[in-house]
């Protein structure tokens, strides 16, 4: 998990069990493909560190909270400034 550039604070896995999301003290959310071993897609917007982030039950949407008293939602097949995250 080096794409983050502090450390992770937190992960989830989906439902499928193919991905996993880690949050971390550098205030970003990384989206990772658990087979192919790589980074799939990182979510920014937070500007404190991730506290929580959590996969809906259908695996296409994330939650995310951090310590900057915000709750953001994101898509994991695309990302949009409506869903409260911004494309990277």
């Amino acid at each position: 998990m080096r794409a983050h550039l502090s450390p992770i604070r937190c992960r989830a896995f989906s439902p499928q069990g193919n991905q996993i999301l880690t949050g971390s003290n550098d205030k970003s959310i990384k989206l990772w493909s658990v087979t192919r071993k790589q980074l799939l897609k990182s979510f920014v917007g937070h500007t404190s560190w991730v506290r929580s982030r959590q996969y809906a039950p259908d695996g296409q949407k994330i939650v995310s909270c951090a310590d900057d008293q915000t709750v953001r939602c994101g898509c994991v097949v695309w990302c949009c400034r409506v869903c409260g995250f911004k494309p990277t």
